[in-house]
């Protein structure tokens, strides 16, 4: 399962936080994907194969790998401003 969360200033400690604890309960979720709001910044977690989250940070120029979804995409396409 892969899960993807847009930030918001009102939520950003939440979903960091307590929903991804929450998130982590879940057999079948692989990979946790955190976009900032406010600047082109895309955090992913995937869990490794002994059972342990790593973090991959994307930022601007760079490509986005979403391993579970077996896509590649250029963080200006996910950011209209950039």
């Amino acid at each position: 399962m892969f899960v993807l969360e847009v930030l918001s200033l009102s939520t950003e400690a939440f979903d960091r936080g307590t929903k991804f604890t929450d998130y982590r309960k879940l057999e079948t979720l692989r990979e946790y994907v955190i976009v900032s709001f406010n600047r082109p910044q895309v955090e992913c977690y995937r869990l490794n194969q002994d059972g342990k989250w790593e973090l991959q940070a994307y930022e601007a120029g760079e490509r986005v790998e979403f391993e579970s979804l077996n896509l590649k995409i250029k963080i200006s396409e996910i950011y209209e401003y950039i």
